[in-house]
């Protein structure tokens, strides 16, 4: 995941979109550590599931 906030630092993204299902990581784990980053960015999550859970959580995790 260090490689993933890494290389979005590295482009100065204003919005990055994440999906919350990745090959060899987390979509979850991206939204954490793009929150608890200096810089702030503005994240927004996709994914196929439909629940007030799941919403939550990505809200809880530091999506906008």
């Amino acid at each position: 995941m260090s490689d993933t906030l890494s290389g979005i630092a590295a482009t100065d993204a204003d919005v990055v979109v994440v999906d919350l299902r990745l090959t060899g990581g987390s979509g979850m784990d991206v939204l954490s550590g793009l929150a608890q980053s200096i810089r702030p960015v503005i994240t927004i999550a996709l994914t196929s599931y439909s629940s007030g859970v799941i919403r939550e959580a990505c809200l809880s995790a530091g999506a906008n």
